[in-house]
């Protein structure tokens, strides 16, 4: 049964795509479709109701692109709209909020600075294996600069090291 309704919802997707087999991998690599969910996500956490409109401002693209990216999610029944006289409200399903929990999670997986966070453990290291001033002043100049680095998670770590390695050499 299952089977046969995927493979309806396939040569249904199909014919409105050209003959494109859009599959929702393919669609949540698009970055505004995972903003859309988890924009919706967040409005329910604070338990306010979101609107078509409301949402397209909020990701910053034009209400006809996100009216389709949410019908297109009703027919993966992540999302559902409720039509309240002339406006769309729009809420997660329940698969449709395990989804999201796990995109916002993705999503501020890969937002963070990696790069930053790399060098810090390496200049960690090296401040752990330091025995002296000499050997860790690189360190303590690198981890200055990274203490105004935007990301605030760098910031915090950048400041633990420096003071472990201001007592080491104190």
């Amino acid at each position: 049964m299952i089977d046969l309704l995927s493979e309806n919802l396939n040569k249904e997707t199909q014919k409105r795509t050209g003959g494109v087999r859009l599959s929702l991998c393919k669609m949540f690599l698009h970055e505004k479709t995972v903003e859309i969910v988890i924009k919706v996500l967040e409005a329910e956490k604070n338990n306010r109701s979101v609107t078509l409109s409301q949402l397209a401002m909020a990701v910053s693209s034009p209400y006809s692109y996100v009216s389709k990216i949410v019908k297109q999610l009703e027919e993966y029944s992540l999302l559902e709209t409720k039509l309240e006289g002339r406006v769309r409200f729009i809420k997660l399903t329940e698969f449709g909020s395990r989804i999201a929990e796990m995109l916002s999670q993705l999503f501020t997986e890969l937002c963070k600075d990696v790069k930053s966070l790399n060098r810090l453990k390496i200049l960690e290291k090296v401040v752990d294996e330091g025995k002296d001033f000499r050997s860790v002043a690189g360190a303590l100049v690198e981890l200055e600069s990274l203490k105004s680095c935007e990301n605030e998670e760098v910031r915090r770590e950048a400041a633990r090291i420096l003071q472990k390695a201001l007592r080491m050499v104190a």
